[in-house]
């Protein structure tokens, strides 16, 4: 097993800060990630929900997930473990959440190394302590089709050029699975909500920028300004030129 593979894999790191951070994960989280905040104070905050954590926490956070992080104290130090592969626990889903788990186990983390170039040793490490950490960790009790339709609008928000395909596979559905979902949880296709967030999206620049109809086209994943433009009409009856009239009569 190579480094170029590993790096692909994993991250695993040790984060400082001397003054207040903030990270902004609203995208979807690239890894799942285990971490132990060795010093200062932190806040994840994520569907709503808001989870503090205090100096010597272990906190879990899941590959894909959208969240926002605040960081604050004299001196900010955590231990961040980033893994693509979750083992597999009966198809059970871990939701973000602190750990409680004895002061040896939080021992065996920290003690493990933190560098771009992960070792095979290092990661078979991980996966012990991982396997001690999954008994204590909490299962995500939401219905798991609600999970699935929000966990995939977050990713359609945030990765306007991904295609549908592209955003069942990172939710670990098929297609037909996906568009199931949709049709039950609000009655309309994956694909038409995706078409909703573009023209939102098309709109906003549109009346915020000076960009060109192409490059908005493009920066949104369109295969064409001509398909661009009839995905626009349909859903606002405009055309770039009178949205960007309407934004000049507003000001």
């Amino acid at each position: 097993m190579n480094h170029t593979f590993l790096s692909n894999e994993c991250c695993f790191m040790k984060i400082n800060f001397t003054k207040k951070h903030y990270t902004d994960n609203r995208k979807g989280s690239p890894y799942h990630y285990i971490a132990l905040l060795k010093k200062g104070k932190g806040r994840l905050r994520c569907e709503g929900e808001t989870i503090c954590l205090a100096a010597g926490d272990v906190f879990y956070i899941p590959l894909n997930i959208a969240y926002e992080s605040f960081w604050s104290g004299a001196e900010i130090e955590w231990y961040s473990y980033g893994f693509s592969y979750f083992p597999e626990t009966e198809h059970m889903e871990y939701k973000i959440q602190k750990i409680n788990c004895d002061a040896w186990l939080k021992e065996e983390l920290i003690s493990l190394p933190t560098s771009v170039d992960v070792t095979s040793e290092a990661l078979a490490g991980f996966y012990r302590i991982l396997a001690k950490l999954i008994p204590l960790m909490s299962t995500d009790e939401r219905n798991s089709e609600e999970r699935i339709f929000r966990r995939s609008k977050v990713l359609m928000e945030h990765h306007t050029d991904w295609s549908i395909g592209k955003i069942a596979e990172e939710c670990h559905v098929s297609y037909s699975t996906l568009y199931s979902i949709y049709k039950k949880v609000c009655g309309k296709t994956p694909n038409t909500v995706h078409q909703e967030i573009l023209v939102q999206k098309a709109v906003f620049l549109l009346s915020t920028t000076d960009r060109s109809v192409q490059e908005i086209s493009d920066a949104l994943g369109f295969s064409s300004t001509s398909y661009f433009r009839k995905v626009l009409h349909q859903y606002t009856s405009c055309t770039p030129t009178k949205i960007r009239r309407n934004r000049k009569n507003m000001l």
